[in-house]
């Protein structure tokens, strides 16, 4: 592994900031937004806490636009993309009116935290190892997209994300079963490579199982009961 790939696979403690930055910046306006306001966000206030999030990882040069916006297209995702090149970052926030009429509170917070934390994982990989944008063609093939290695980071650290916060659950997993349904359900994207690409999942699934094994995150009842044979 070069050091390139090294600097990829670079795990970041994203959780406390991430969830600053929901309960600052992103929650007054979906209060708003549930009782049918229009309201406007502005990017100084989010960049202080992506500015503190940045340099605790990385003191490359860097420039960050933001953009907000509310819209009626249920087809777009709470944070669509963060794009651009290490110099010039642009992250984009689009808070569906759909989304944010129909989910309750929880669902709301855990859908944008998590789509912060795949983002946010872009930006700070980016700023180290210099590497562009990862949207690409691999985009319309599901095994490539998650396969890509600034993409994997991303969703490893969304697995991470949902440990994190549903510990006892996790640490409950006793089977490959139990754990590809959680597995599943984090990753969104894995259903389409499961579906179009069965070796391919369980090539992928496999690469999630040795990078948790490497952090020390496996369920711990799965660890008792592979000890146990």
């Amino acid at each position: 592994m070069n050091t390139r790939e090294l600097l990829i696979e670079a795990t970041y403690d994203l959780g406390h900031s991430v969830d600053q930055i929901y309960r600052g910046v992103i929650e007054p306006v979906v209060i708003q937004m549930k009782a049918g306001k229009r309201v406007k966000v502005q990017a100084a206030d989010i960049k202080p806490y992506l500015n503190k999030i940045i340099e605790k990882y990385t003191k490359a040069d860097y420039d960050i636009d933001l953009y907000f916006r509310q819209t009626e297209k249920p087809s777009l995702e709470f944070l669509s993309h963060a794009s651009g090149t290490p110099a010039q970052i642009i992250m984009e926030l689009n808070l569906v009116k759909t989304k944010i009429k129909n989910l309750n509170k929880m669902e709301i917070k855990r859908e944008i935290e998590k789509s912060l934390t795949h983002e946010l994982t872009h930006v700070i990989d980016m700023l180290k190892s210099k590497n562009k944008s990862p949207i690409t063609k691999d985009y319309y093939d599901p095994y490539k997209y998650v396969s890509n290695k600034l993409e994997f980071n991303a969703f490893f650290h969304e697995i991470k994300n949902y440990i994190k916060s549903n510990k006892k659950k996790w640490n409950k997993i006793r089977s490959m079963e139990e754990f590809r349904d959680i597995l599943l359900s984090v990753v969104a994207n894995l259903a389409d490579v499961l579906k179009t690409n069965p070796n391919g999942y369980k090539n992928l699934e496999r690469k999630f199982l040795e990078r948790l094994a490497r952090e020390n995150l496996l369920p711990k009842d799965m660890i008792t009961k592979f000890d146990a044979y």
